[in-house]
């Protein structure tokens, strides 16, 4: 089998209704072939059809419509492609979404993610920044409710029912490992961490929290704890 025919079979034999990153498919072959030409075969790929490009590097299967017309990945396939198997996180209003802390829908979804290695990229209504480390599902709920806290003030159509429940929710299982994990791989307000004490210590979870913020960065979260009915 010729270079040609095998990346054309590689490319072919990846996951449908998924990302195609060819570059992590090109460090994964075993045919000795130039990063030029590797990248002509995909565009002759793209030329007749087989492949969609999605953004630089980035395609996925063409599939058609009844009507014929090309159908590139849904947002939702993408999102699934950096946020599966512990990959990533969903931010912004589709993780506020999710919890049931508004209605709100935005045009653009948020993902953080360990699977890209550039610092950003937009893909059709998919916005993926890249996560250091290692994900498990304790650190990504970690990373939603410092999130959640970071922005709700500025959430649109905000629901304090649904965030005291999730509130409760999150505390009652509280890893603080898995909270201070965060704090090294994604930068937070001061604010942010001591409204998570504020509303640890009203359920009387121990943290140390406190050890991470000066005696006026506790006193401003108490005051602002009265706007989220912490008290």
């Amino acid at each position: 089998m010729n270079c040609v025919a095998y990346v054309m079979d590689e490319i072919q034999g990846q996951p449908g209704k998924s990302v195609i990153d060819a570059e992590h498919v090109y460090h994964n072959i075993s045919c000795s072939l130039s990063k030029r030409s590797y990248y002509e075969i995909l565009n002759q790929m793209v030329q007749k059809g087989a492949l969609i490009r999605l953004d630089d590097g980035l395609y996925c299967h063409a599939r058609r419509s009844c009507t014929g017309a090309l159908l590139p990945l849904s947002n939702q396939e993408i999102v699934s492609y950096y946020t599966a198997e512990n990959r990533g996180v969903c931010i912004g209003y589709a993780l506020y979404r999710a919890k049931g802390l508004t209605t709100q829908v935005s045009k653009r979804t948020e993902v953080l993610s360990v699977a890209i290695n550039e610092e950003c990229r937009h893909i059709r209504g998919v916005s993926v920044e890249r996560l250091a480390g290692e994900l498990t599902p304790e650190i990504v709920r970690g990373i939603e409710v410092l999130e959640i806290l970071e922005h709700c003030r500025q959430m649109e159509d905000f629901n304090h029912s649904a965030f005291l429940r999730y509130m409760d929710d999150f505390a009652r299982s509280y890893s603080e490992v898995d909270v201070l994990r965060v704090l090294t791989m994604r930068p937070y307000e001061k604010s942010t961490i001591a409204l998570l004490k504020q509303y640890l210590d009203k359920l009387s979870i121990p943290n140390s929290l406190g050890n991470l913020l000066s005696s006026n960065e506790i006193e401003q979260a108490r005051a602002a704890g009265a706007f989220y009915e912490f008290a």
